[in-house]
């Protein structure tokens, strides 16, 4: 006598690929906070990469930081510069000797980037992370602040300024 074959009927099928929809679209979700807190600290990282560059100029360069195309002003001690800073700025063109490559954002576009804000003299510069994602319990522009991210904030900067920075590092 032969048996009676068993296979799943069309509503057991359906109840199964339905549990495992709902819980691969909960995986998904719970991941999002975690790959923004990942750029986030690429971004740190990444300006402080930036910015052992700039200490490292500072050092060879009679303590100068790099002050774009133009040279230092000893008359520009209260005039603040500001530069988007990409692999083809002026900025890359004077470290790339310090860095191997200049740090581009994980995700780019205009509301993403580091800023480079000099003093017009050379004696004072910062790296802004212009945005982050998810750590703004680390946004660090706040309460007391030096004179370049005062000036930077209030838009008393020449060049491309943005007006909520949220990070900046400066050693």
């Amino acid at each position: 006598m032969k048996g009676k074959l068993r296979s799943f009927t069309l509503v057991e099928l359906m109840v199964v690929i339905t549990v495992i929809l709902i819980l691969a679209a909960f995986t998904i979700m719970s991941l999002g906070p975690v790959r923004a807190k990942s750029r986030d600290t690429r971004r740190i990282s990444d300006a402080n990469i930036i910015v052992s560059a700039l200490n490292q100029y500072y050092t060879e360069h009679s303590r100068t930081y790099p002050t774009g195309n133009q040279a230092p002003d000893l008359t520009k001690n209260e005039v603040y510069y500001s530069e988007e800073i990409s692999a083809n700025s002026s900025l890359a063109s004077q470290i790339t000797k310090y860095v191997s490559s200049i740090p581009e954002d994980p995700i780019g576009g205009e509301d993403y980037g580091y800023v480079y804000v000099y003093r017009g003299d050379g004696k004072d510069a910062a790296v802004i992370v212009k945005k982050l994602e998810s750590l703004t319990d680390r946004c660090n522009i706040s309460g007391e602040l030096p004179d370049i991210i005062e000036a930077y904030n209030r838009g008393d900067v020449t060049g491309d300024s943005i007006s909520n920075a949220c990070y900046f590092v400066k050693k």
